[in-house]
Formats: structure tokens, sequence, C-alpha cells
């Protein structure tokens, strides 16, 4: 691997208070990739050995040229920026992948091979052309404006969509800076406060393809005969993901610095949301989804940050920082007359998240149940009237799994059966951090929390699979006898629906409420005398674990686990998906 910078800028001097300033730098980046199966058996390869080279240089600029001008007169200070920058990031990627050796001793690319086929390749450019611009002026230090407009433009839009115009104002008021604050009880206690406001519309283009809003083709050979495949479903329409944030809060600090307390509330508004929208499979699009500006939605609630030394003498000190969220979110609007987005996983066909009007991003999505029938073991379904019904592998007499309690016939629950069954999204979130230090030595605690949010919890349909699966301990309280009470239904040998492997069931859906000690750091720092003239100014040696302990009532592997990657529209879905891992470090700090 590569990796060279240049960076190179200036800064010149116009008139009194103006002045120019240029920066331009280089970010230049080659790796190589390179994987080998040897031809002798029991390689695990199956093609007679394999070599896979690939290679990347990415090539990134950025030049940014700013004009500034500060002056005071009197109370008062204003300063003004002008500025222009320009971002290109271009990526070439050239790989091949051999196979078939003409013998065992051919472990390389410069072998001879049976068989070649590009591998990994990827050409693309992207860049990024912004004009801004800024304003901001106080009075005697108490009071602060601030205005700034900015004009961005992104290759990767669709093209009568590439720029948008974003901008704000702030404001601000340093309380304790009057007079009669100063004169005030309160002053002895709280030292320090500031009130704050602002208002803004700001722009999100980052896209994961840097062209998606064009229909892209892939070539390949079939035989020896070139073609061509759609790959990529483009949208010209796709323009800005835009947001209007209102934010009003407060800076205190109480006790000259004791304690230290940020209180914010933020109303951000955003409209032309960007998500992929999933389409049927029978359209033949590649990844059934296409990129677009799909609505508008509202993320309102509260940031709370409260740091303090509780303890702080010559050889022992304590900082605590603490911070709270509470966010609450809703869809807005919908494009497409409000139609709802429903979206599935990467590894099943099941509809497990709802995107819609009035409920939260990537609401879970499934079939409603209601326990387990005491009488006969099996699992009872709520259908779209909301009338109950049960099912049973078992072969009924009249060839019906589905009916109601009564044992009538009753219609199969379906796709169109299904009803939100809870938030994905945390409601609230946050963490709590403390530093300790003791002469040389140093320990950090940090923990994270989270909750007000619900998991579809599908590892618990794979381990009652009556199929030729593993089971859970869970099994142990199935149903048996008639007149028990249990939420594990009959297991019928083959079952792979009501006991079972339909994930995405409103019984498997469990708070995802949890606490976690993150991070432990112990550390310690050798005397500078032990170095002597050796050069060396300090070392310290450390153990840190991560992800140490976890309290949840979560009866999953994992609360923060998602088959999806929590992605958008599809959040809060652990379905054989493996959990966080506990790691412990062993590490030096050494510095001359």
């Amino acid at each position: 691997m590569i990796v060279s910078w240049l960076i190179s800028g200036a800064t010149f001097s116009l008139l009194k208070g103006l002045s120019f300033t240029t920066n331009y730098s280089i970010d230049r980046l080659r790796n190589e990739n390179i994987t080998s199966l040897s031809a002798v058996r029991g390689s695990s390869s199956s093609t007679n050995g394999s070599v896979t080279n690939i290679t990347g240089l990415r090539n990134n600029w950025n030049f940014t040229n700013t004009l500034n001008y500060d002056t005071r007169f009197g109370k008062s200070h204003l300063t003004a920026l002008l500025g222009y920058d320009a971002q290109v990031f271009d990526t070439n990627i050239w790989g091949v992948n051999v196979t078939q050796a003409a013998d065992p001793y051919f472990d390389d690319y410069q072998g001879t091979w049976g068989n070649i086929t590009p591998s990994g390749n990827s050409l693309f450019n992207r860049s990024f052309l912004s004009m801004f611009s800024r304003v901001t002026y106080d009075f005697n230090d108490r009071y602060f404006f601030t205005i700034n407009f900015r004009r961005d433009g992104n290759s990767s839009l669709g093209s009568d969509k590439k720029w948008g115009n974003f901008g704000g104002i702030s404001g601000g008021w340093s309380l304790s800076e009057e007079e009669f604050y100063k004169a005030s009880s309160l002053s002895k206690v709280m030292t320090s406060a500031k009130l704050r406001a602002s208002w803004g519309r700001v722009g999100n283009g980052n896209l994961n393809s840097p062209y998606a809003s064009l229909n892209l083709y892939s070539s390949s050979l079939y035989g020896t005969v070139p073609t061509w495949a759609y790959n990529q479903a483009g949208n010209a329409n796709l323009g800005w993901e835009t947001s209007q944030q209102t934010n009003v809060g407060a800076d205190l600090d109480f006790w000259n610095g004791k304690l230290q307390v940020e209180l914010t509330y933020f109303n951000n508004n955003v409209d032309g949301l960007i998500l992929n929208v999933p389409q049927a499979p029978s359209k033949g699009i590649p990844n059934n989804a296409i990129l677009s500006n799909v609505g508008s939605l509202s993320n309102k609630g509260l940031e709370l940050g409260i740091n303090s030394t509780v303890i702080r003498k010559s050889d022992f000190s304590w900082n605590i920082s603490f911070n709270y969220s509470r966010l609450s979110n809703k869809v807005t609007s919908l494009a497409s007359d409000g139609k709802p987005i429903l979206s599935t996983t990467a590894s099943s066909a099941n509809i497990f998240n709802i995107t819609q009007v009035g409920s939260s991003v990537g609401t879970l999505y499934g079939a409603i149940t209601d326990g387990i029938n005491p009488e006969n073991g099996q699992r009872i379904f709520i259908n779209a009237a909301g009338e109950r019904v049960q099912y049973s592998l078992a072969v009924p007499t009249d060839g019906n799994s589905w009916t109601y309690l009564d044992g009538r016939a009753a219609p199969a629950i379906t796709a169109n059966d299904y009803k939100p069954m809870g938030n994905a999204l945390p409601k609230w979130y946050g963490g709590f951090n403390n530093t300790f230090r003791y002469k040389n030595f140093d320990l950090n605690v940090n923990f994270t929390y989270s909750g007000g949010n619900y998991i579809l919890n599908g590892n618990t349909g794979t381990w009652l699979d009556q199929r030729m699966f593993n089971n859970s301990k869970k099994v142990l309280n199935r149903w048996t006898t008639p007149g028990q009470v249990t939420d594990v239904p009959r297991l019928v040998y083959g079952d792979n629906f009501a006991a079972a492997n339909i994930p995405n069931i409103s019984a498997y859906v469990e708070k995802g409420d949890f606490l976690r000690l993150q991070n432990l750091v112990l550390g310690y720092k050798l005397p500078a005398a032990v170095f002597g003239q050796s050069g060396i100014s300090s070392l310290r040696v450390y153990a840190q674990a991560s992800n140490v302990f976890l309290l949840t009532k979560y009866s999953g592997v994992e609360p923060e686990s998602s088959v999806n990657g929590n992605t958008n529209t599809s959040p809060g879905i652990e379905y054989n998906s493996l959990g966080n891992g506990r790691t412990i470090t062993f590490g030096v700090n050494l510095s001359f």
C-alpha cells in the first residue's frame, strides 16, 4: 500500500483586514490485494487452483480559495468570508482472476492458466463544487449573529438536480456578561450562561454510487460472444435530500467550571428523503431497488450533555461526562401518493419493515399473533378483519391447515394481513464516561445505552424450526397437553411456519433496551526519569477491553445487531445474525 499527501497553501494580505488564502491538496492511495489457492488437493480449490490480483489507484484532490475580511469598530466585531471549493475523487481498480493451472507448481498470476476472467474492476469519478459565504457580527462580546449562504453542486445527482442552495442564520446571547446578571446571586452558582438559537437549510448528497442517477450496464463474455447486462436502474430525477434544522439551546457553567451543561432542543424536517425504494422482482431491476427522493420526515428531540470534574487533587482526579438524546421520528409524506415502502432482507423474501406516513422509518411489520390455543397447541393469528385464526401443519380432515378457533375453515394469513409491530428506531440513547487518574495510573470506563425501540428476534423462529435445524432450550416449554398455557406451540415434524421459521410475527418482537460497558481501559505511564538521555519522552502501557458486558432483557444474541446492517428502511432485524465480539487489546504508547 502506498499513501501520499501533497498539501500546499498560502495566505496573502491584500488590504488592512483583508486577506486571501489558497490551499491545494492531493491524496494518492495505491493498494494491491492478492489471493491464491493452490491446485494441490486439499487446498479447498475446486477450480484446479485460483489466483486473484486486484490493484486499486485512488487520486483525490481538493482546491479551496477564500477571501477573508476582519475588522473591529467600537464595541463591534465584523468578519466576512467568501470562498470556492472543488473536490474530485478518481478511482481506478483493475483486477483479474485466473483458474485451471497448467501445473500445480503455479501459485501466482504470472503462471500458465487455462481460464482468465476480470475481477473487481471499477472506474469512476465524482466531484463536488461549492461556492460559500459567511458574515459574523458580535457586539460587546455579548450578542452574536451569523448568516451564511452556499451553493453546492454534486455530480452524482440528476442532470437538472445537481445544484442546491443552502444557508442559515444563528444568534447567541451571553447572558452572564450582563451587569444585572453579575449582580444577582445566581451568578455565584451559574457562573456562565449563554443562550443560542439557529435555523438552517442543509443538503445531503453523499450517495453510495457516484452515478446514482444513471442507468448502468456491465460487460461480459458468453463463451466468446460479448454481452451487456443491466446492473443499475438510475433515476434521472434524483436530487438533493434537504433538511431545515431549528435548534434552541443553552450552554451553562456552574461553580467556575466544575460542572458544564449543554441543553439543545432540535427540530429537523427532512425533505426529498433519499432511500432505496424496493421494486417487484418481476420488473427485473438489479437489486430490486431504485434510489429515489421518496418524501419527507420529521426528527424532533432533546439533547443533554453534562461534563464535570468531581475530584481534582494533586494525585487523584475523577472526570465524568454524560450525554442523553431523545428522538421522535415520523414520516410526514411519501412520493407515489403516499404508498408505503415495504422492505425485505438480503437473505429472505419476507417483508420485515414498512415506511409509511405517520410512523417512524422502517417500522417493524408482519403478522399479528395472539398466543397459543391452550386446547390444541396451535398458534393463533389475527387477520386483517380482526378475526382469530389458527394454523397446524398436521394433516387436517378437510385439507385446510387454517381454521377459526371453532374448527371452521379460514383464509390463510398472507402479507395482506400484516400490520405494524413496533418502532425499530431508539427513542433515547447516550453514554456515560468516567476517567480516573491516580499518580501515573489512568482508568477509563465508558458505558453506552439505548432504548424505546423494538427488535424482531427472528432467531427464535429459527431455533424452533422443526425441520433439520438446531433447537433452543425454549423448545422445552412447548405445548403438550390440553389446557396448558405456553408461548411455544405444539411441535410438529417438518413445521417451518407456526413453530417456526416465519420470523416476522409479533410474538418474536421484543424491547431493545440495553446498558453496555462499551470500553474499559487501564494504563500506566512510566516516569520520565526512567529514560534518562535515551530520547524517549514518555512510555505508557495499557490494557483495553471492548464490549465488556451487556445488561438487557432482550433474549436474542445482540440488541445492536441487524441482518441488514441497520439500513434506513429495514432496521432492527436480528435473523441468524452475529453479535458484537468482545475484544481485549494490550498496547504501548511511545513518544520521542
